[in-house]
C-alpha cells in the first residue's frame, strides 16, 4: 500500500526524534522563567505527562491599586552610589514599579531621562509574564523596555519563547525579533514556530508571526508567510488544522477549517472543502447557546459538484430548549437532496442512514401533580431515499403518563395510567396491500398495584387493564378497520433476602424471586401492526411483545435465584443469578398474524454471573441454555484488567447457536512513560474470517501528542477487507490534526479506537 511520503516523513521525525526533545529554541536555553518542577511530587498529574508549571507573578495589593501615571519607583540593593543624577546599584538589585518587577546583579539608573540598564541575570515579571536575559534596559516614564538575548513566558498558557531582542512598550504588548515559541516545558524543544517577528497582546490574547516555520526538532517541516496564535485559554478566531487525505471515492481531499469565535454564546466553523473526483463543497456548522436554550446547525452545500448537474446540500438542525422547570422542547431536523451525497463526499451525520433520514419535533413535560406525571407530544419525519418500503411517520406521537396513591386501610394502592397516541401515515404511491396501510392508534393503559416490602421480603401485585383502538385506512381484507381490544393482565412480583457471614469479613445474599403474570387470550389477527415485535427474554413483565399492536396471552411463572458477595466495606466479590419461565398453558397470539402456538413449557434458562477477581480484574458470564434441546443457545463471556485508565487488557467472546461465533482481545499498555501500545484482534471463529485487526502505538507529553495506527477491517461481504493507517497529531496550543493516510473509505481515529477498551476515556 502506497503512503504519501510527505506524511510519512512527518510522522518519522515525530517519532524519532520527537520525545528526545534536546534542541534549544533561538539558540538560548532558559535560565529558570519560574518553572516549578512537580517530578516526584503528589500533585503531579495522573498521567505523569506534565512534569511542572511556571509559578505567576503576583503584585503586593498596594502595588496594584496604583494608578497615577508616572507610577512611584521603588528600588532595593546591596549597595548604591549617587553621582549627578546618576544611581548605580550592585547586588540583589530590584526595581519595583506598579505590578512591575525588574531584578538583576548591577544596575544604573539615570534620573535625568528615566532609563535603567541592567547586568546579569535580569528577571523583569509581571501579571502573567515572565522574560529573563542577561541585559535590559527600561525606561521608568513609560514602562518601555528591551531585553537581548532573551527568554519569555506565559503562565497561563505555558507559551515559551526565546528572541534576539524582546520589546516590552508601554500598551503591554511584546515584540520579539528573531525568536521562536513553543508551548512545551523547559528543557523540552520537540517542536516550536521560528520567525524573525513575533508579537504578543496580552489584551486581546493572541500573538501574530511573520515567516513562520514550524520546525519538528531542528528540521523544518511546515511554513506560512503568516499565522496567528492564542497566548491564553479564551476562545479566538482563526485557521484550524487543515486536513489532507486521500480516499477511493474522494481522490485528493484537503480541507481548511476556519474557526470564527463570534460571541461569548455563540460560534461558527466554516470549512471549505475541495475532493478531486467530487469537486468543492462548504461545511458550516454555527453553535448557540442562550438562557436555556442550545441549538446548532450544519450546513452541507456542494458548490462545484463533478458528480451531479443539480444543487446538492445537507442540512442538520438541532434546538433543545427549557422552557420552563417542568416543560421543555426539542427539535432534531434532517434533510438531505439526495442520499448519493453521503457515499460521494463521506459524509457521516448522526441519525442517518444509507436509505432514511428521522426528523423529530416535540415537547416534553415532567412535573408531579394530582394525576400527571409526564407527557410528550412530537412529531416523527423520515426521508426516504431507497427503493424498498419507506418507514411509517408518526404524525403525531403522543405520551401521558400519570397517577396518584389511595390509601385503604393503611395501605398504599398505586393507581397509575398510561396513553400513548400515534398516527401513522406515508407515502403510498406504488404501495399495495398491508403496505399501503395507515391510521391512528390509541392506547390507554390504567393500572392498580400496591407493595408490601421490608428488609427481608417484598410482594408486589398489579393487575392493568390496557385498551389498545384503531381508526385505520386503505386495510386490506384481513385487518379490521376500526377496532378496540381490551385486555386485563394480572401480575405479583414475590423475593425474599437472606444473608449469612462468611469467613473473612464476607457477607453473603440468597435472594430467591418468584414472578408470576396471566392475560387471557383475544384473537388478535385481523389487527394492524405498525411497530411491534416479539421479544425472547421478557422475564418479569406481563407481555412478550415490544409494542402495543400486541398483547400477548400468558399464564406463566418466572422463578429466580441471585446472590452476591460483598466484603466488609460493601465491594462487590461476586453476583450470581438464574432464570426461567415455566409455561402454565400454551401462547397462540403471534407477531405474524400465524397460527402457529407456542406449546413449550420452559423457557432457557438465563444465567448470569459477575466475578471480580480483585478491584481491578473483573469479568462477565451470561450463559442461555435450552432444556427442550438440551443444548446451550448462547454464550457471552468478558474479562478485563485494569490496574489504571492507561492500563487495559480485554477479552471477549460470543457464541450463538446455529449462528456467529466470535471472539475478540484488545489492549491498551504503556512501555514507557510517554509511549503506549494499542492492539486489538476480532475474528469470527466460525467462518475463520477477521473481523477488525489494529495494532498501533501512541506517544505524548505535556507539549505535544500523537498516534500511528494500522487497521484491517471488514466493510461487509461484497467489500471484503479494507486497509487504513490512520495519524493522529495534536500540538499543545495550536489544535489537532486526524488524518487517515491510505485510500479507502475515510474513518476517523475515534472511530478507529472505539474498539480498544478504555482508550476514548483515557485521551478525551
Amino acid at each position: 500500500m502506497h503512503m504519501p511520503a510527505p506524511s510519512l516523513r512527518l510522522i518519522l521525525v515525530f517519532l524519532l526524534t520527537g520525545s528526545l526533545g534536546t534542541l534549544a529554541i533561538a539558540d538560548h536555553e532558559p535560565v529558570s522563567l519560574d518553572w516549578q518542577s512537580q517530578k516526584g511530587s503528589s500533585t503531579l498529574n495522573s498521567d505523569g505527562l506534565c512534569t511542572g508549571y511556571y509559578l505567576p507573578y503576583q503584585a503586593s495589593p498596594s502595588e496594584q491599586k496604583l494608578s497615577t501615571d508616572p507610577q512611584p519607583l521603588y528600588t532595593d540593593a546591596d549597595n548604591s552610589e549617587y553621582d549627578k543624577g546618576i544611581t548605580r546599584f550592585q547586588g540583589n538589585v530590584e526595581f519595583r514599579q506598579g505590578d512591575r518587577q525588574v531584578k538583576g546583579d548591577s544596575a544604573r539608573f539615570d534620573q535625568n531621562d528615566g532609563f535603567v540598564d541592567i547586568d546579569g541575570h535580569v528577571t523583569m515579571r509581571r501579571p502573567n509574564m515572565i522574560i529573563q536575559s542577561q541585559a535590559a534596559q527600561f525606561n521608568t516614564n513609560d514602562s518601555e523596555a528591551q531585553l537581548n538575548l532573551a527568554q519569555l513566558a506565559v503562565p497561563s498558557s505555558e507559551l515559551r519563547a526565546g528572541a534576539q531582542t524582546i520589546e516590552y512598550h508601554q500598551d503591554d504588548t511584546v515584540t520579539m525579533r528573531e525568536g521562536s515559541f513553543t508551548f512545551c516545558a523547559p528543557g523540552d524543544n520537540t517542536w516550536a514556530i521560528h520567525s524573525n517577528h513575533i508579537d504578543l497582546d496580552p489584551e486581546s490574547g493572541m500573538g501574530e508571526a511573520q515567516h513562520a516555520i514550524l520546525k519538528i526538532g531542528a528540521v523544518p517541516v511546515f511554513y506560512l508567510p503568516w499565522m496567528s496564535f492564542p497566548i491564553d485559554d479564551q476562545r479566538r478566531s482563526g485557521f484550524l488544522f487543515p486536513t489532507l487525505e486521500s480516499g477511493s471515492s474522494t481522490g485528493l481531499d484537503v480541507t481548511t477549517p476556519y474557526y470564527l469565535n463570534l460571541a461569548p454564546n455563540y460560534d461558527a466553523l466554516i470549512t471549505p472543502r475541495f475532493t478531486e473526483l467530487g469537486g468543492s463543497s462548504l461545511n458550516t456548522k454555527f453553535r448557540h447557546l442562550g438562557q436555556g436554550v442550545k441549538q446548532e446547525l450544519e450546513l452541507d452545500i456542494a458548490i462545484d459538484d463533478l458528480n451531479a448537474d443539480k444543487k446538492r446540500w445537507l442540512l442538520d438542525y438541532n434546538n433543545e430548549a427549557k422552557i420552563n422547570a417542568q416543560l421543555t422542547s426539542s427539535i432534531d431536523v434532517k434533510r438531505i437532496s439526495d442520499f448519493e451525497l453521503l457515499d460521494d463526499y463521506n459524509l457521516a451525520h448522526q441519525g442517518t442512514e444509507k436509505t432514511s433520514i428521522i426528523s423529530k419535533a416535540g415537547l416534553n413535560y415532567q412535573g408531579k401533580t394530582p394525576i400527571l406525571d409526564t407527557a410528550s407530544f412530537a412529531v416523527i419525519s423520515r426521508q426516504h431515499g431507497g427503493t424498498g418500503v419507506p418507514a411509517y411517520d408518526q404524525l403525531p406521537h403522543a405520551t401521558v403518563a400519570g397517577g396518584g396513591v389511595i390509601n385503604q386501610d393503611h395501605q398504599a394502592i398505586n393507581a397509575d395510567y398510561f396513553v400513548d397516541l400515534s398516527r401513522f401515515t406515508r407515502d403510498t404511491t406504488g404501495l399495495t396491500g398491508s403496505n399501503k396501510m395507515t391510521g391512528i392508534r390509541t392506547h390507554f393503559a390504567p393500572s392498580l398495584g400496591t407493595a408490601w416490602v421490608n428488609n427481608y421480603s417484598f410482594i408486589k401485585p398489579k393487575i392493568s387493564l390496557p385498551i389498545t383502538s384503531y381508526q385505520l385506512s386503505d386495510t386490506p381484507t384481513n385487518i379490521t378497520s376500526n377496532k378496540t381490544r381490551t385486555i386485563a393482565q394480572f401480575e405479583i412480583d414475590t423475593g425474599l433476602l437472606f444473608e449469612r457471614a462468611l469467613a473473612g469479613g464476607y457477607l453473603q445474599t440468597l435472594e430467591p424471586r418468584v414472578y408470576y403474570a396471566y392475560a387471557p387470550y383475544q384473537q388478535q389477527d385481523d389487527m394492524a401492526i405498525f411497530d411491534t415485535s416479539e421479544t425472547s427474554s421478557a422475564l418479569y413483565g406481563p407481555n412478550r411483545f415490544n409494542g402495543f399492536d400486541r398483547i400477548g396471552d400468558t399464564n406463566r411463572v418466572t422463578v429466580g435465584l441471585g446472590s452476591q458477595f460483598l466484603n466488609a466495606k460493601g465491594w462487590q466479590k461476586a453476583k450470581l443469578s438464574v432464570s426461567q419461565m415455566h409455561y402454565l398453558s400454551d401462547r397462540q397470539v403471534q407477531a405474524s398474524n400465524s397460527s402457529v402456538t407456542s406449546n413449550e413449557t420452559l423457557s432457557p434458562i438465563y444465567g448470569v454471573m459477575d466475578y471480580n477477581l480483585s478491584p481491578h480484574w473483573t469479568s462477565n458470564l451470561s450463559v442461555t441454555w435450552s432444556p427442550n434441546f438440551k443444548s446451550v443457545n448462547a454464550t457471552s463471556a468478558n474479562m478485563k484488567y485494569q490496574p489504571s485508565n492507561r492500563k487495559v487488557i480485554d477479552f471477549k467472546y460470543t457464541e450463538i447457536n446455529e449462528g456467529s461465533q466470535q471472539a475478540e482481545a484488545s489492549l491498551m499498555w504503556p512501555i514507557a512513560p510517554q509511549w503506549t501500545i494499542v492492539a486489538k484482534r476480532k475474528e469470527d471463529i466460525r467462518n475463520q474470517q477477521l473481523q477488525d485487526e489494529i495494532v498501533g502505538v501512541r506517544y505524548a507529553n505535556c507539549c505535544w501528542q500523537a498516534s500511528l495506527v494500522n487497521r484491517y477491517w471488514l466493510v461487509d461481504q461484497v467489500k471484503g477487507i479494507e486497509h487504513g493507517i490512520f495519524f493522529e497529531l495534536s500540538l499543545k496550543g495550536l489544535g489537532q490534526t486526524n488524518k487517515q493516510l491510505t485510500p479507502g473509505k475515510k474513518v476517523s481515529m475515534g472511530d478507529v479506537m472505539k474498539g480498544i477498551a478504555g482508550y476514548n476515556e483515557y485521551t478525551q
